[in-house]
């Protein structure tokens, strides 16, 4: 199955695969920097020195190619209403952080140990029919298995699983543990839960996050333990673009 494939992601760092295709080691959440210098690694790999999109003219030159004028007027009159329409379009149709944090999700927890904590972090999602006890249950497997795994930044734990494990709706959880928990020689102090519905929903609200964490705002949202103080910085910083 692997050698069907041209390029392979990961974000383990010491996965061993038997194979000579090329794998890029990938963190599991990219900030803007990060992902354009993955898609320039890919294409010099593959033998493009930088991505293009094409232009609206060199679309309209091909088109223009294949059809008569009518139906060319006709082409070209919507390629050039979605190329003004689209931008504001698919913002539209964006998923923002502050509209898929459940507020019950919201926690200050005193734990022992990582799996005590992802368990306090997903209780109210599943109480709230956003996902289920099998989630739970994937999420812990995973854990028991590799803990590093879901370590996105040395102080924060991110579990999630497949859909197929028992996503229910979108939404994310905040857990703030009160006593950190160290994995590998980090001090974990946040667990961010996700139930996610498919593979591109959530990605804006992630890359939202990662603004915060990246800022160290959601650090400072965190020291008061007022959950609508919370909700509310976050929807100010998200609407202010981190």
């Amino acid at each position: 199955m692997i050698e069907n494939v041209d390029i392979i992601f990961s974000s383990v760092s010491d996965i061993i695969l038997d194979t000579t295709k090329k794998v890029f080691i990938v963190k599991p959440l990219l900030s803007a920097l990060e992902q354009k210098q993955l898609i320039q690694d890919v294409y010099q790999h593959i033998g493009k020195f930088q991505y293009q999109y094409p232009s609206q003219h060199e679309i309209l030159s091909i088109v223009g190619k294949y059809v008569d004028d009518k139906t060319y007027d006709l082409i070209e009159k919507e390629i050039s209403k979605l190329v003004v329409e689209s931008p504001n379009h698919q913002q539209s149709q964006e998923i923002k952080l502050s509209d898929i944090i459940v507020p019950q999700a919201i926690m200050f927890k005193d734990v022992n140990n990582i799996e005590e904590a992802i368990s306090a972090s997903c209780i109210p999602l599943i109480n709230e029919c956003y996902c289920t006890h099998d989630y739970l249950q994937a999420m812990l497997k995973q854990c028991r298995e590799k803990p590093e795994y879901y370590l996105i930044h040395h102080l924060i734990y991110f579990p999630h699983s497949k859909i197929e494990d028992g996503t229910l709706k979108l939404g994310i959880g905040i857990t703030k543990l009160k006593n950190s928990i160290k994995i590998n020689n980090n001090e974990v102090q946040y667990i961010i839960c996700l139930s996610a519905i498919d593979n591109y929903s959530h990605l804006t609200a992630l890359a939202e996050l990662l603004k915060l964490v990246e800022t160290k705002k959601l650090f400072d949202i965190f020291e008061r333990e007022d959950v609508n103080y919370i909700l509310s910085e976050i929807q100010n910083a998200v609407n202010e673009g981190v």
